[in-house]
């Protein structure tokens, strides 16, 4: 095991029991803004904050670079999950914090040595773990399901992370996606699985939040869908880069 790999490691050990461990102090803390300033002013406080770094965000991924024949038609096709995800399944402005948190963490795992491809679903399965974990264990803060919107929020995040390293880089390290039989494999098992555990469409279509805002609730099906089309996306990025790093 490289020394790389053994620091980045830890670090992506430490985020996740932060993860796992600050979840509610850091609820109360946006919870207390709420409460202090008015929902309605801090949601939309926090919908501007997270608009603008996207914006920015974006307008760099965009600008010229080595990689811009990848970055680009997969950041298009992102833009649209993320679009179509904010339409309907995310509540309020702060759940936006899904993107960073997960793109660092598959920042951290390529940065330790890890590939884009392997980056990406490992850093979506800690996502999965840490919303089973709220789930089970979290007394407060959290809804009394497992949240898939969370889960495929992460996972977009996770993609983002992967669209960053590649800008950064100019391009993909000699970098090889799994054997399609392999992704094939894997999604009908979990198709089989996603439809042994609920409906293939959640009901009812929408519901609404205390809040007043309409949403989503995704069915396990509908969230292996989501999953198979932002893997989908990560292998358009990472499919056919074979360019020396840049010092």
């Amino acid at each position: 095991m490289n020394h790389a790999w053994r620091g980045g490691r830890w670090w992506v050990a430490a985020l996740v029991l932060l993860n796992l461990s600050l979840h509610l102090p850091i609820s109360d803390v946006f919870d207390g803004f709420a409460r202090r300033y008015g929902f309605t002013e801090y949601n939309t406080a926090t919908h501007a904050v997270f608009l603008a770094t996207g914006v920015a965000i974006t307008i760099w991924l965009l600008l010229p670079s080595p990689a811009s024949a990848r970055v680009r038609p997969a950041l298009a096709c992102l833009g649209l999950v993320i679009g179509t995800a904010q339409a309907l399944i995310v509540v309020n402005g702060i759940e936006a914090i899904h993107y960073p948190q997960f793109a660092l963490m598959a920042w951290l795992l390529i940065r330790s040595g890890v590939g884009l491809e392997r980056a990406w679903l490992t850093t979506t399965a800690l996502g999965a773990f840490d919303e089973v974990w709220q789930w089970q264990t979290l007394p407060r803060a959290v809804p009394g399901y497992l949240d898939w919107n969370d889960i495929v929020l992460n996972a977009i995040g996770a993609a983002l992370g992967l669209l960053v390293v590649v800008r950064l880089r100019g391009a993909v390290l000699d970098d090889r996606v799994l054997p399609i039989r392999v992704l094939g494999a894997a999604v009908a098992v979990a198709a089989v699985v996603a439809l042994m555990a609920g409906p293939v469409i959640e009901r009812p279509l929408f519901r609404l939040t205390p809040g007043g805002r309409w949403f989503h609730l995704l069915s396990p099906f509908e969230a292996l869908v989501s999953l198979a089309v932002i893997w989908g996306i990560t292998r358009l990025l990472i499919r056919g880069q074979r360019i020396h790093p840049s010092p």
